[in-house]
């Protein structure tokens, strides 16, 4: 008896790349998985139209054929106002007639405008807005006045995308993974998660950032928007709870609610509440550590970077560095980030979001080591010294091809990655002699001029939002009217992103730089003679913040 044949179904659904090469496509979005892993530029799903003149000959695709007779007969005749408005609806999907009927501008499906399709939709709208595509702009536009995220019933995920996962790097870049990875697996869940409890979190997690943002900038209904920020919330925070009963919890999306929580408190601007998520996720990884669970996908690995990175600006902030509450001993932790290092040695992503990279972060992490033997008197004079040097060659090192430089880029971003990359080595170099040596600031001058340097030119080629951490630490060693100048300059900016966290800021480096000039009158020296340690002051203001 023969082998019965196997019946093939062939879809017409796949984007156009997939359709071109003849394979099977999993029709994910913003880009299929096929083309990204096969380097393929994904061409998306919307239809291709083609302008026919009457001498023209033209032999269009049978599946995607739409005969004129079909669609224009027996159509009323529209003004300019209303074709416009028709046109700008086509990007709207969430728009349609039947989820709305009482718009007079929703777009119906026999409508002659419903055979355009925005590019970014979604061929499966029932999976969710999965249509929402991040918007790649010279510079932030006002989320306030974006037409697309306040007309749409989808604003908040709108807002997420093209709003707040733009702030959440310094730079824009095609694999930012609060636009990318967190998107897809919100707004297009599989079906093996769909339902979990871990997928809620994040998913209302989600919304309630988008709403807190908004709120911070100021949006006019303000008490509606910290409604729905503390609906979303308080089912995040229920949703996470389930998860963690259950114990049955999916680690990528489990550690994105968490991280993504982590950020609303941080956004809020709420001190030291951010600690609570931190120090979760830093339970729940180390309970996970012997798996390794961060290689087994892009959201698994993109986020545990993005919580490690957060966790070892955290330790950057703190008199003493102490371990997790639920941690026992300082030398488990030290173990575990040893293994984590090492699991993530020669992934270049290591630090990309924070805009640094795999070097300097190692750097600063060993810098925080050298500060805990310091604390308990555990290393000699000579070993502190040469492993001060066996950083300060490394970071000397950074910039050159193939050390840890960042994920490719091109064209505007290559250069903010660069300002990046550059402020970030400077800022380790104070870090160490900080942490190290008490250094004096005109020790630390020229490093300080060197951020400041990399911060002017990144703001002057148009960019909004400079990383946190190194200006910070550049700005509190700051002596010169010229330097503090710039730190003034840059704070300015840096409230306007929308994040809390920032309005602590200035209040740190004023205290600073006050308890530095009463302290130079007194002793009679030189402001850069005197050593101020910016952590003391963040402690005897009771502010806790993270330099993110």
């Amino acid at each position: 008896m023969g082998r019965e044949s196997k019946k093939k179904t062939k879809t017409f659904t796949g984007c156009w790349t997939c359709r071109a090469k003849k394979r099977k496509c999993d029709e994910a979005v913003p880009s299929c998985s096929q083309c990204q892993d096969s380097g393929d530029q994904c061409a998306g799903y919307g239809a291709k139209l083609a302008w026919v003149g009457p001498d023209d000959k033209h032999q269009p695709s049978r599946r995607r054929l739409i005969r004129s007779e079909t669609t224009w007969s027996d159509r009323e005749v529209l003004d300019s106002a209303t074709i416009d408005r028709y046109l700008a609806q086509t990007d709207e999907p969430s728009r349609a007639a039947s989820e709305n009927p009482d718009d007079e501008f929703a777009i119906s499906p026999t409508s002659p405008f419903s055979v355009f399709r925005s590019s970014s939709a979604s061929p499966h709208p029932q999976a969710g807005p999965s249509h929402i595509q991040p918007r790649m702009m010279a510079s932030y536009a006002d989320p306030l006045q974006d037409k697309l995220i306040t007309d749409s019933l989808d604003f908040l995920p709108s807002h997420f995308v093209n709003h707040v996962g733009r702030i959440l790097m310094p730079f824009e870049h095609e694999r930012n993974p609060w636009q990318k990875t967190i998107p897809q697996v919100v707004f297009r869940p599989s079906t093996t998660n769909v339902q979990s409890a871990e997928h809620k979190s994040l998913y209302n997690a989600v919304l309630a950032l988008a709403a807190t943002h908004l709120i911070q900038k100021g949006v006019p209904n303000k008490e509606e928007m910290q409604a729905k920020a503390s609906t979303h919330y308080g089912i995040a925070t229920n949703e996470l709870v389930k998860s963690i009963q259950t114990g049955n919890r999916d680690y990528g999306t489990f550690l994105a609610a968490v991280v993504t929580m982590m950020m609303i408190e941080v956004f809020r601007g709420q001190s030291g509440s951010w600690r609570t998520h931190l120090h979760g996720a830093w339970d729940f990884i180390r309970t996970r550590g012997s798996t390794e669970p961060w290689e087994s996908d892009l959201l698994s690995m993109g986020l545990t970077h993005a919580w490690y990175t957060s966790a070892i600006i955290c330790d950057s902030n703190v008199l003493c560095v102490q371990p997790s509450p639920n941690e026992a001993q300082p030398e488990a932790r030290v173990r575990f980030e040893q293994a984590l290092l090492r699991g993530m040695a020669d992934c270049v992503v290591l630090g990309f979001t924070l805009g640094a990279n795999p070097t300097i972060m190692k750097c600063i992490t060993e810098i925080q080591r050298l500060k805990r033997l310091l604390q308990t008197n555990a290393i000699t004079v000579e070993d502190l010294e040469q492993k001060s040097e066996d950083i300060r060659c490394r970071l000397n090192e950074v910039g050159s091809p193939g050390n840890g430089w960042l994920l490719p880029t091109t064209g505007l971003t290559e250069k903010f990655a660069e300002y990046h990359i550059n402020a970030f080595k400077h800022a380790a170099f104070i870090y160490l002699a900080r942490e190290t040596q008490d250094a004096a600031p005109y020790m630390l001058e020229a490093h300080v001029a060197e951020i400041f340097r990399s911060v002017d030119a990144y703001f002057e080629a148009g960019g909004e939002n400079f990383a946190v951490w190194p200006t910070f630490v550049a700005a509190a060693e700051a002596c010169s009217e010229q330097h503090m100048a710039a730190a003034r300059k840059w704070l300015e900016k840096a409230k306007q992103v929308g994040m809390g966290n920032r309005d602590h800021l200035g209040a740190i480096l004023e205290e600073v730089w006050r308890r530095r000039s009463v302290e130079s009158m007194v002793c009679g020296l030189e402001p850069s003679l005197i050593t101020m340690d910016w952590k003391e002051v963040m402690s005897d203001l009771q502010i806790d913040v993270l330099l993110v």
